[in-house]
């Protein structure tokens, strides 16, 4: 069953970590899910541990053309591992520079891990946006900027900020979904 999801996955999107925890803050995980979860924090918590760099992804809103895309993990390829796909079929989003210099350590996904999964590895990340993408005045940009360290300058978005906020939330409940 675990091996046909998995199989289930090859030609989506990459796997990132919306909805997956999102339904685990509000409704708990179903089984599916926590499998997807499991793969996917355990393939960017080893990424660290083997390379050093801090993997953290799911869609995003970024702040130029095409304004959003999908950022995950692509379970088909141990050589493609960490995709990013634009959500417009023009060429210029599908080179693998524009995918570098728009892949993100991803804010509402950092705050998702911390509060569904509290470890020292998802702690570095929440420190890590917290230390780079938040915004005077606007709460957190959407991420930081894996190729220069750098949080989104000036850009903010409403979900990003909604997530963040329900991931603290749930974790000053005590990790129990609302009733």
């Amino acid at each position: 069953r675990e091996m046909q999801l998995l199989q289930a996955l090859i030609g989506l999107d990459p796997l990132g970590a919306e909805p997956l925890l999102l339904e685990a803050l509000e409704m708990g995980l179903s089984a599916p899910s926590a499998l997807l979860a499991d793969v996917l924090f355990g393939a960017q918590r080893r990424e660290y541990e083997d390379s050093g760099a801090l993997v953290c992804m799911s869609e995003a809103p970024i702040n130029r053309e095409p304004w959003f895309t999908y950022q995950g993990l692509n379970v088909a390829s141990s050589e493609q591992r960490w995709v990013v796909n634009a959500t417009s079929s023009d060429p210029r989003f599908a080179t693998p520079d524009f995918r570098r210099e728009i892949r993100l350590v991803n804010t509402k996904a950092a705050y998702l891990w911390a509060a569904t999964r509290p470890c020292a590895y998802s702690t570095l990340l929440t420190r890590h946006v917290r230390d780079r993408a938040r915004l005077d005045g606007m709460g957190f940009s959407p991420g930081v900027f894996v190729a220069t360290g750098q949080g989104m300058p000036g850009y903010s978005d409403v979900n990003t900020n909604g997530i963040v906020l329900e991931a603290i939330a749930f974790a000053l409940r005590g990790r129990v979904q609302r009733a």
